[in-house]
């Protein structure tokens, strides 16, 4: 066939705003947080240094946080 049948173990999310692109790693079947990336477009575009650790601007990388949340909430697969 032309797709895979099952399910995958691990889903990534990611959006970004006009300085970040913030991407959650999650289990598939429990929505838990298993790594975390955040690039920071102004001073490295070509996304070679994840500063998860020590974000450049903490309110914006809340609301980047945040906005994730909103369009991808943490839930279990097929539950609503």
């Amino acid at each position: 066939p032309a797709y895979y049948k099952k399910q995958p173990e691990n889903m990534g999310v990611s959006v970004r705003t006009p300085r970040y692109r913030y991407t959650e790693w999650r289990e598939f079947n429990t929505g838990k947080i298993i790594a975390r990336e955040l690039y920071d477009h102004s001073r490295d575009p070509e996304e070679n240094s994840n500063i998860i650790e020590h974000p450049t601007d903490q309110a914006e990388f809340e609301k980047a946080v945040q906005l994730l949340e909103t369009q991808f909430p943490r839930k279990p697969a097929g539950k609503d």
